[in-house]
């Protein structure tokens, strides 16, 4: 079971502390975590259309592949993420393993995506001989 609640700190006094306390009292007796993160914007709508209709297109154009295939391989040379399981049958000396897999950009925030352009226009640059523009040029 997951709780979201949202709180902001930007005035110092943090103003949610009943909301916070209304949702623990409710949950079912058990051990839990509790964790805080900061939230993130998701990628914008200009930076997903630049990608789709500026990066991957010229990539695709370059290449001979449709923009959807060209977005997996750039998915997968750029945005792998490392997931670690904590096993239920622990092995001797083994408790976890870490398996790589590739994450969707659209989990992406707006900083994290603009990094993730600027690894695929460096690598189109370098590899292709492909400068590819940047959103404002």
């Amino acid at each position: 079971m997951k709780k979201t609640l949202r709180i902001n700190t930007s005035t110092g006094v943090i103003k949610a502390v009943s909301d916070v306390s209304e949702a623990i009292l409710t949950l079912p007796e058990a051990e839990y975590t509790v964790a805080i993160e900061k939230v993130k914007k998701d990628r914008s709508a200009q930076q997903n259309k630049y990608y789709w209709s500026v990066v991957l297109f010229m990539i695709a154009e370059e290449l001979g592949y449709y923009p959807e295939d060209v977005h997996e391989m750039m998915k997968f040379k750029f945005n792998k993420r490392v997931k670690e399981y904590q096993l239920k049958k622990p092995s001797i000396g083994v408790s976890g393993l870490e398996m790589d897999y590739v994450g969707s950009t659209a989990d992406l925030s707006t900083v994290e995506f603009e990094e993730y352009l600027a690894k695929i226009r460096d690598w189109a640059y370098h590899f292709l001989n492909l400068p590819i523009p940047l959103p404002n040029e």
